[in-house]
């Protein structure tokens, strides 16, 4: 393995940013708290809160809709507990955490619940509960402050029921139009009438539906939308995937929770294409392997068609 990989640090800054003005946040007070119960955030994590707990003015979001593409096992989960926490805890929101998959909506919830079950160690959080439902397909966290946290698989009718201020996706590379407008409801009558949607996930591969996620992030690369929260950490173009430089600066979490030698095991065994996807963030239209390169049609534009 290169020299140039030795002691090498995932970069904290995404490749593309977009973040609405905002007044002021409340990142540093939702670290603080998570932080108290052993959830502290790494610089990228807390540089994502930033702009998801932004203010504006009048002390409404200042994104509405928030979306993070970011390479698996970096830790996007954790910003997800650290703002379903806060949310819960001091701001007394309502949520729907939906998943592509049952088995990633339970893993979410006994994540989120084991903060909340443990009186010993963590006494005032197990104070506030009022009820914690674990029956599968029903997973709920509900507070005496009016917050909670429920918890679905995405369905054709998964929406249905629900009334919340923070719609969470996850997975939402599996996202498809359908899915969305069932839940897109849940948020309309948004108890503290300040809603906001989250979004997180991976590259859309070969067999995912992805057109939420991709139409998100097109809007995300152009930066003109003034409600847009995008954080995405990939690349772009023909590149060389056994280049360490590139794991560093799509995989934020590594030397601190992501092993090098797990990149070097993944690269092995995966594709060339799903390397560059799965663990480095390329999505397909970045790829530069069509026909006629992005660079070569530029050259053909013309003043008038």
């Amino acid at each position: 393995m290169s020299s140039k990989s030795v002691g090498l640090l995932g970069e904290q800054e995404p490749r593309v940013r977009l973040e609405p003005k905002r007044k002021w946040s409340e990142a540093d007070d939702a670290a603080f708290l998570a932080s108290s119960y052993g959830l502290t955030p790494d610089a990228w994590q807390h540089l994502i809160l930033e702009a998801w707990l932004g203010r504006r003015p009048d002390g409404k979001y200042a994104a509405g809709r928030c979306g993070l593409a970011v390479p698996r096992q970096n830790g996007k989960n954790g910003v997800i507990e650290i703002r379903e926490l806060y949310g819960m805890v001091v701001l007394g929101e309502k949520f729907l955490h939906t998943a592509h998959e049952v088995k990633t909506a339970r893993k979410a919830f006994l994540r989120l619940a084991s903060f909340f079950e443990n009186e010993r160690k963590y006494p005032e959080l197990a104070a506030l509960v009022k009820e914690i439902r674990k029956t599968n397909g029903q997973e709920a966290i509900v507070l005496t402050n009016g917050g909670a946290v429920e918890f679905v698989a995405r369905s054709r009718g998964s929406g249905r029921g629900y009334t919340v201020d923070v719609l969470v996706m996850d997975e939402a590379q599996e996202l498809s139009d359908e899915a969305l407008e069932a839940l897109l409801p849940t948020i309309s009558a948004a108890p503290l009438k300040d809603p906001q949607t989250i979004l997180t996930g991976t590259p859309p591969g070969p067999q995912s539906v992805g057109e939420v996620f991709t139409r998100t992030r097109d809007a995300g690369k152009l930066g003109k939308d003034p409600r847009l929260s995008w954080h995405e950490w990939s690349v772009e173009g023909q590149i060389d995937v056994t280049d360490p430089v590139l794991w560093a600066a799509t995989n934020p979490a590594l030397g601190l929770r992501l092993n090098r030698s797990v990149i070097e095991d993944e690269l092995g065994q995966m594709s060339e294409d799903g390397f560059a996807r799965e663990r480095l963030g390329r999505w397909a239209s970045d790829s530069g392997t069509g026909a006629i390169t992005p660079a070569r049609w530029a050259e053909l534009e013309v003043a008038e068609a």
